[in-house]
């Protein structure tokens, strides 16, 4: 996925800072130094980290063994304890047209997040380096590779500044010219109505998605072998 918001890696979106250093191992340790503002103090953290596992990892073993013993705040199964066959997880909105009175709190509660992540705007050279290396990585396993940048509401879009715009266009166009790499370019595919917050689909919304993104991708990659 290419989405421009959180390519300035910085603030509270700075990946690294949200990835848990108890998950971290020895294998790990040439992505710390690589990526890591302060790879020494995260090798510390690592290194205590493996001294006590189970204290360090209590409260995901007692999400996954006891999860009703947690506070609300620190369960960690909601991501996954309501999936339906799918892999859907209900939740923000699951008819069409919306509650509009919704949609607009919704809209309202995300639009300060990203009208900041758009302020001072600029993409961060570690943002275009993880996206070179894992293109790497998928195509060293056999991968077919392409960007895909999902759909947004035109709300969302108005919240992006034209000289952003215009950087993250240049940036995609430069990706794609050096790895190339093709692009499924789902930006305006779907009304503002299948969006609930500006920028997650709603259930319908997924639906009518995917009918249109399968195709495209099997247009995409016309040498991808199918399956039985």
């Amino acid at each position: 996925e290419y989405w421009p918001p959180f390519l300035r890696e910085d603030g509270p979106y700075f990946e690294p800072d949200r990835i848990d250093h108890a998950r971290l191992g020895d294998r790990d340790r040439a992505l710390v130094r690589s990526y890591f503002y302060k790879p020494d103090n995260i090798e510390r953290q690592m290194f205590f980290d493996r001294l006590n596992p189970l204290y360090r990892n209590r409260h995901r073993l007692m999400a996954e063994l006891l999860p009703r013993w947690q506070p609300w705040d620190k369960r960690i199964e909601m991501g996954w304890a309501n999936l339906d066959g799918w892999g859907w997880l209900s939740g923000l909105e699951e008819h069409y047209p919306p509650d509009p009175k919704m949609r607009e709190l919704r809209l309202k509660h995300c639009q300060p997040t990203y009208v900041a992540q758009f302020t001072n705007y600029r993409i961060d050279d570690v943002a275009m380096r993880a996206l070179h290396e894992s293109v790497a990585l998928a195509r060293s396993h056999g991968a077919k590779v392409g960007f895909v940048y999902f759909p947004e509401a035109s709300e969302f879009r108005g919240w992006m500044p034209a000289s952003v715009e215009r950087e993250a266009r240049e940036r995609l166009a430069s990706l794609q010219e050096e790895l190339h790499v093709p692009l499924i370019d789902a930006r305006l595919w779907m009304p503002d109505g299948y969006m609930v917050d500006g920028f997650h689909l709603s259930r319908i919304g997924a639906w009518e998605f995917t009918k249109r993104f399968g195709p495209e991708v099997a247009a995409t990659f016309p040498d991808l072998a199918r399956g039985p």
